[in-house]
């Protein structure tokens, strides 16, 4: 009946997307950690994943997300502080193969409220296999560079293992083993793949 309601929203609403179940509980399921945050100033961000062959969509529930919440009312609890700050999610996912496709940054101004995304959506991958953990990185906002009305944002993306695992192990204990698939974001503009 879920499922229904689900397709029948995506039907009416216009989207093409694909609805990925992120409390997955099926025998066969894999389990997905990855840390979302800031560094300097927090700020609504989305990376969005699905799996692969599945249409792009934005809007709620017709992606996985890679998400930190910045709004004062509804603020994302911090597991890490410092220079980079932000959560670590454990995600329980059916199995095969999904891509990292698009980001979003919301912006809330005295001003203006304003949505940023790239011009071309990439496609970073990885797997989840039957009974095991993947870990795919780091995913921060830097400190964005231009004014209120055009922000330019950059991106860490990086392998924080030790300081993750440790915390999503503390979040769910018996973690299965894991696998690592932190993309190499070195060559893509925007993209900081050590810490600034």
């Amino acid at each position: 009946m879920k499922r229904l309601l689900v397709a029948l929203c995506l039907l009416l609403c216009g989207c093409s997307g694909v609805p990925v179940d992120t409390n997955y509980r099926g025998a066969d399921g894999g389990v997905l950690v990855f840390s979302a945050g800031y560094i300097g100033q927090p700020f609504n961000m989305d990376f969005l994943y699905k799996k692969v062959g599945t249409p792009s969509a934005r809007g709620e529930g017709v992606h996985g997300r890679i998400h930190y919440n910045a709004s004062l009312l509804a603020r994302t609890p911090n597991d890490y502080e410092g220079k980079e700050s932000g959560a670590v999610r454990v995600v329980h996912l059916a199995p095969g193969e999904y891509e990292v496709y698009t980001w979003e940054i919301s912006t809330y101004g005295p001003i203006v409220d304003s949505d940023y995304w790239p011009k071309r959506e990439f496609s970073w991958r990885f797997t989840i296999l039957p009974g095991e953990t993947t870990y795919i990185g780091t995913y921060e906002v830097c400190p964005p560079a231009g004014t209120v009305f055009d922000y330019a944002f950059k991106f860490l993306v990086a392998d924080r293992r030790e300081r993750d695992l440790a915390i999503a192990r503390k979040k769910e204990p018996g973690l299965p083993p894991v696998s690592f698939a932190v993309p190499d974001v070195s060559n893509i503009p925007g993209m900081v793949a050590t810490a600034p």
